[in-house]
């Protein structure tokens, strides 16, 4: 990861993110946090930042609709827009779990599966989810007649990002 131009705190997410993955790269990791004190004074910040969301997912995932879970939750007044069934919709029909495109789809590739735009070529989540409604806007403006969005993880951020792709496929 060329972590030399980026701000500490975007890196810190990046490298926060990936903590997990079997291909971390800890040398690096380490290199990066010895190069610089703000450095690991931006990742502990991010750390601290991901444990308190973790404490709050339990009431996060109550207010959602379906829960992180797909769970129907109780229903009652609509008090944001983010409640409702649809939320931002493209105009185009929206395909999820998509592993290709029909000739018709513009493709947003995540992972191992590549599109014409992908939310993240290394899987990364937190890469994925700054840039849904960026590739949302893009593939609604491509030239094809509909869209397919390629699987996301339902762990972590992939349950935000699920959410937001299910309601932008609600017609």
């Amino acid at each position: 990861m060329d972590a030399t131009t980026q701000d500490p705190i975007d890196t810190a997410a990046t490298w926060h993110a990936r903590i997990d993955s079997p291909d971390m790269d800890w040398a690096g990791f380490g290199d990066w946090l010895a190069a610089d004190p703000s450095h690991r004074a931006a990742y502990d910040s991010i750390a601290l930042l991901d444990a308190e969301i973790g404490a709050a997912a339990p009431a996060i995932a109550a207010l959602l609709p379906g829960g992180l879970d797909g769970t129907p939750a109780a229903a009652g007044p609509v008090t944001a827009p983010g409640q409702l069934a649809t939320h931002y919709a493209p105009a185009k029909p929206l395909r999820l779990e998509a592993m290709m495109a029909a000739a018709d789809e513009w493709l947003i590739g995540f992972g191992a599966v590549a599109g014409d735009a992908t939310l993240s070529a290394t899987g990364d989540p937190v890469e994925a989810a700054a840039n849904l409604f960026a590739a949302l806007h893009v593939a609604d403006a491509a030239p094809r007649a509909r869209i397919a969005v390629a699987p996301i993880p339902a762990a972590g951020i992939g349950a935000a990002i699920n959410d937001r792709l299910m309601r932008a496929a609600t017609r």
